[in-house]
């Protein structure tokens, strides 16, 4: 009787201050949507319901707006929870901004996440965090509207099936799997180029191989940021300061050592191939490096294929260069190779052999070291790095004014 009196009451009030109020038989409320329908939701706002809905709200601008106040751990302004675990597609929270015909106008957002201000580097638009054992994604993304997603046969924070681009920088600490592309250039592209007036310019004639003769090779050790961070976080008492979990590769990242070029030295030859970023440190495009090397493989190649067809001056007499190995005779690859210290290069000299020796040339043709070999049978002899110049050398064995066989070898700084 007195639940019956209160609804009574609750429904004069609100009818007096223009709002309506129906409750219909089958025990849904309606507010304020004046119709004589049957509201299909138990609580619906401002529309008839949905059947499938418990409660179902419509606005012209914000349909739902939910705010928290007050101090707590966690502060939910909305909890969406679906632990049905007989349902096909268990949601816990689903947005859709999706009009049936292309627009021209406006801009559509499923999900409109923002976040700030809070503790330095803990702030996140929008989070998505992948549980239990199964396999799966944190955030998962796709362009295939008749999808609802595939087997990851793995675990990851974030998934993407279709063609996924970064506009900004992409900062990767493991490693990247797949075919790496980048722009190339084509008879097209040049005339475009050309016609639009952008410098086209095939660099054939600059000399790489001395170019990239000035570079050293720099080794180190990755710093373990992640492993600071932890300990600076639990110096200034951050509880609830967490770092990032290492993967299997980035572990041996850390583990291995890493090869690099100075920034500052490869500046001096190849300017562009040097970026500046955004913290003034200096990045190098070791992509583009790639054509580089090639000019310089083709370069050296074209060196020493005109000094192996020419004519080597060997004591008083000219001969051409061949690569017959009589039996009995061999010339081994030095070893190591390249080297900045010393090298070995094993020979095999027969007994009757009256003169033999190795003769060294540049990429000139001009012969810059001679050893002369007084023993026979298995000979090596240890060549240094100090008595030649850091290139590339051809040497040649020479037994009684013939030359026998060649091989290539690299004088590293």
């Amino acid at each position: 009787m007195n639940k019956i009196v209160l609804l009574t009451f609750f429904s004069a009030f609100l009818t007096q201050s223009f709002a309506q109020v129906k409750v219909a038989n089958n025990g849904n409320t309606l507010f304020g949507y004046p119709t004589s329908n049957t509201p299909l939701s138990t609580i619906s706002v401002n529309c008839n319901g949905n059947q499938d809905s418990k409660v179902s709200i419509q606005g012209t601008e914000i349909g739902l707006y939910a705010r928290r106040t007050g101090n707590a751990h966690w502060g939910n302004a909305i909890q969406g929870t679906s632990d049905n675990p007989n349902a096909t597609f268990s949601v816990g929270v689903k947005a859709e901004s999706y009009n049936g015909k292309p627009l021209s106008t406006g801009r559509s957002y499923g999900v409109f996440g923002t976040a700030g201000n809070a503790t330095s580097g803990w702030n996140y638009g929008v989070f998505g965090r992948l549980q239990g054992t199964q396999n799966g994604a944190g955030v998962y993304g796709t362009v295939n509207h008749n999808e609802n997603g595939i087997d990851t046969q793995g675990r990851y924070a974030g998934y993407f099936n279709g063609p996924t681009k970064v506009a900004g920088d992409l900062h990767v600490t493991g490693s990247i799997y797949g075919v790496i592309l980048g722009q190339a250039t084509s008879e097209n592209n040049v005339f475009n180029a050309k016609s639009n007036f952008q410098s086209v310019n095939y660099e054939t004639t600059s000399d790489y191989t001395n170019k990239l003769g000035k570079l050293s090779l720099i080794s180190y050790y990755m710093p373990h940021n992640e492993e600071f961070q932890a300990k600076k976080n639990a110096t200034l008492g951050d509880t609830i300061a967490s770092t990032h979990t290492l993967t299997t590769t980035e572990l041996q990242c850390l583990e291995k050592k890493h090869y690099a070029l100075s920034a500052e030295q490869l500046q001096e030859e190849f300017p562009d191939l040097v970026y500046e970023q955004e913290n003034g440190s200096k990045a190098i495009n070791y992509i583009e490096m790639i054509p580089v090397l090639i000019q310089t493989i083709n370069e050296l190649n074209d060196k020493i294929s005109k000094l192996e067809n020419s004519s080597l001056s060997v004591d008083s007499h000219t001969t051409k260069i061949n690569n017959l190995t009589p039996e009995g005779i061999a010339l081994y690859q030095n070893t190591p190779n390249p080297f900045n210290t010393y090298t070995t290069i094993k020979l095999n000299i027969p007994q009757d052999t009256k003169q033999a020796a190795v003769y060294f040339y540049n990429m000139n043709g001009t012969n810059v070291k001679t050893y002369s070999i007084e023993n026979r049978g298995s000979v090596s002899i240890k060549i240094y790095a100090s008595d030649f110049q850091p290139s590339l050398y051809v040497y040649a064995l020479v037994i009684d004014g013939k030359v026998i066989a060649t091989k290539r070898m690299i004088v590293a700084k």
